[in-house]
């Protein structure tokens, strides 16, 4: 089964088994979009509309999240969004991202979390009342293993993708800026690969994550150096491509 057919079938799957609850609100914030609220069957639609509107510099793609987290489906279509605007992700000082947030958060080429903030995560949760482990086994298997490779692929450390696994659905595994320190994960899951490495041919190594190891920051001037640098790159591959401009223009969506 190829990427793309995977993709709609796990689209499907996860269709089958959301159940609609409150929306997600959208709204301009800091020259970006915050993304707020519980997530919902529609909500992917309701996003397409409003960048429709021009509320979103294109080339500057901040998305901003405080979610508690709720249906995968759309969260994986939001995701796939944000992954092909080359967006930024952030969680605000004091805002939280559980659940299916966290795919949308791990979307973005650069992933900013606050000092108070919180992630969360926990296994895959399909809302039907099934008291066979076969089927409940059957069910849910495509659909962990998808969520967990999607995480791995846009590197998220496999540290955090066990401890999904490990938490119950009933649970939440939260984590936070000084966790990840102390993990040593704040560097490995601040970038996707791929762009952090091509961008690093380009700007140089991270300062932060080399001060990170000496204990030496970078002054104000070298940081926002090599900011600038690695938001040019951005902005260089989002011109590059434009797939997302389709995604956004889709006809069907009304």
């Amino acid at each position: 089964m190829t990427i793309k057919y995977r993709f709609l079938f796990l689209c499907f799957l996860f269709s089958i088994f959301s159940i609609p609850a409150h929306s997600i609100e959208l709204s301009d914030h800091r020259g970006g979009i915050l993304i707020s609220g519980e997530i919902t069957r529609g909500d992917y639609k309701k996003l397409i509309l409003f960048l429709r509107q021009g509320r979103l510099d294109p080339f500057a793609n901040a998305i901003f999240l405080d979610s508690p987290g709720g249906d995968v489906i759309e969260a994986m279509r939001i995701s796939n969004l944000v992954s092909r605007m080359f967006g930024n992700t952030f969680i605000d000082n004091g805002g939280k991202c559980y659940s299916a947030c966290v795919m949308i958060w791990a979307s973005g080429v650069v992933r900013n979390i606050g000092m108070n903030s919180k992630l969360g995560v926990h296994r895959i949760n399909l809302t039907r009342d099934e008291i066979n482990v076969s089927k409940t086994d059957k069910a849910v298997r495509p659909i962990a293993e998808g969520v967990e490779q999607y995480l791995l692929r846009m590197g998220v450390p496999r540290k955090i993708v066990d401890k999904m696994n490990e938490t119950s659905t009933t649970d939440l595994f939260v984590f936070d800026h000084k966790w990840l320190i102390q993990e040593d994960l704040i560097s490995s899951i601040g970038y996707h690969p791929t762009f952090i490495d091509v961008a690093q041919k380009k700007c140089g190594a991270d300062p932060y994550a080399n001060g990170m190891k000496t204990g030496i920051l970078p002054n104000k001037q070298e940081a926002m150096k090599w900011s600038f640098c690695i938001d040019n790159v951005r902005s260089e591959n989002l011109k590059l491509d434009m797939s997302w401009a389709a995604l956004i223009s889709d006809k069907s969506i009304q």
